[in-house]
């Protein structure tokens, strides 16, 4: 008889933000950004990391889930402190906050790591033991454009490229139909030059300098303000997306400095990042003779104007939030693999339905 305490959970360890779902209790656990804040007598991840990281520049580190590694970091960071360490830290208070959250005495049984094409297998084995060792019990493995493409693109029989996010770099997935509406994992291409964090750091200095020229106030002036800017310039991007302009402050010295942000002048201030991804799609659809058609991650929904077009194949498809975490849940029994100590990848999968 199965335990109802227990549950199966999926992972994705995109570290533009770490994704937890699985049962309903999980649903309130936001996306975990892969930065680290390296203090004196602890390593702060995730938001909280996020949330203090322009104070302490120095003591941060944001690319160690794409070097996951067993080599020391090196000065300014303690000796031996390794990325490998840094992701466990996050994954362990993950680990706790995903506890916390289910309650009840309910534990997970299960969890899929879902996996974007950048890792290497090495990476990705690496990435299961460090899971591991920090309390997740790993049962299976699974690409993310694949469970994408299984959990939010309808199967239409055509060859796709998924365009996906990371936050140091984008990734193109080729995905290839098979008989039977299955789709599997062909060749992926990479940009190491466009990432979330540098988009975020490229509009931060724009709108720094609107703020200088509009009102003589230089937020990037202060850590306090430019932490601020930081933090506030998600949402403001969010809105820009179903707005064309919007105002907005940051308070220092007594006032609220305040300017009017407009969607045409973020995009324009992208338009090299853009290209740059449209460039990586490109790359991705002309290794084979055949059209495809553009699957978009909903990492890149808050990208104000951004438009990449598929090819003769039809429109680019925006796929719904955690899309690639919905496909492992759905397809559960053929990703799951309860007692193999080194699961196989899943690189192929029912298309989704309807």
């Amino acid at each position: 008889m199965s335990d109802p305490g227990a549950a199966i959970a999926a992972l994705e360890l995109n570290d533009a933000g770490l994704t937890l779902a699985g049962p309903p209790a999980l649903a309130e656990l936001q996306a975990d950004p892969g930065i680290a804040v390296v203090e004196e007598e602890r390593i702060v991840t995730g938001r909280a990391a996020e949330e203090r990281a322009r104070l302490s520049p120095r003591r941060v580190h944001q690319s160690y889930w794409a070097e996951l590694g067993l080599e020391p970091l090196g000065p300014p960071f303690p000796e031996g402190l390794r990325s490998a360490d840094l992701a466990f830290a996050q994954l362990e208070e993950l680990g706790t906050r995903a506890a916390s959250a289910l309650g009840g005495g309910r534990s997970l049984t299960g969890v899929l790591l879902v996996a974007p094409g950048s890792f290497s297998l090495s990476r990705l084995g690496l990435a299961l033991s460090v899971a591991r060792r920090a309390g997740w019990p790993v049962t299976g493995c699974v690409d993310a454009a694949v469970a994408a493409a299984a959990g939010g693109a309808p199967a239409d029989g055509g060859r796709r490229i998924h365009l996906d996010l990371e936050r140091n770099r984008a990734v193109a997935t080729e995905l290839l139909p098979e008989e039977g509406g299955r789709v599997v994992r062909g060749r992926v291409v990479r940009d190491e030059r466009v990432g979330s964090a540098a988009l975020l750091d490229g509009w931060a200095r724009a709108v720094a300098r609107q703020f200088v020229r509009r009102t003589r106030f230089d937020p990037l002036h202060a850590a306090a303000t430019e932490q601020e800017l930081y933090l506030r310039l998600p949402g403001w991007l969010a809105r820009l997306s179903a707005e064309s302009s919007i105002a907005v402050s940051i308070a220092a010295g007594g006032r609220a400095h305040e300017i009017e942000l407009e969607r045409a002048w973020v995009a324009a201030e992208a338009a090299l990042a853009y290209e740059r991804l449209a460039d990586l799609v490109r790359a991705a659809v002309e290794a084979a003779p055949e059209p495809a058609g553009l699957l978009l991650s909903d990492r890149l929904r808050g990208l104000p104007g951004l438009e990449i077009r598929g090819s003769a194949s039809g429109p680019a498809i925006r796929l719904p939030a955690m899309a690639a975490l919905t496909g492992a849940l759905r397809h559960a029994r053929e990703i799951h693999h309860p007692g193999v100590e080194a699961p196989p990848l899943i690189v192929r999968l029912p298309g989704a339905r309807g």
